[in-house]
């Protein structure tokens, strides 16, 4: 009851507020959570991501900037991150792996892999 002790309701107020704003997603998480989850469908972009999070493209690419990052890095880090939890499940042909990392074709995905890794997804598969 914000009438009954007025001075305690604005305190709290102010703590819950500073609560709230420590613990809700930094864009760069925002952002990250929306890559994982559109790389599959293969509609992965900005501009999706921008429709998303509730701002134009330019103000996330400016937001994106005071983090010291691009989107596209992000995707790169997420694809490769993804990339490596994929190939330790065996059960995943390598065709499938590039398939759900927005990979229109295998070897686009290997030559990737590489450039990340130093090694091609089956000879990381063999080490794992």
């Amino acid at each position: 009851m914000p009438s009954a002790n007025r001075l305690l309701y604005k305190l709290l107020g102010s703590y819950l507020q500073r609560v709230k704003s420590a613990h809700s997603p930094s864009i760069v998480d925002k952002v990250n959570s929306y890559i994982r989850g559109s790389l599959a469908s293969g509609a992965c972009s900005i501009e999706r991501c921008a429709e998303k999070t509730g701002m134009s493209v330019r103000t996330l690419q400016s937001r994106l900037s005071a983090e010291s990052v691009r989107f596209s890095e992000l995707v790169e880090k997420q694809r490769e991150s993804l990339a490596r939890a994929h190939l330790s499940d065996r059960r995943l042909s390598l065709d499938e792996i590039a398939d759900r990392l927005g990979y229109g074709e295998q070897t686009s995905f290997g030559r990737a892999f590489k450039r990340w890794t130093g090694m091609t997804p089956q000879q990381f598969r063999a080490g794992c």
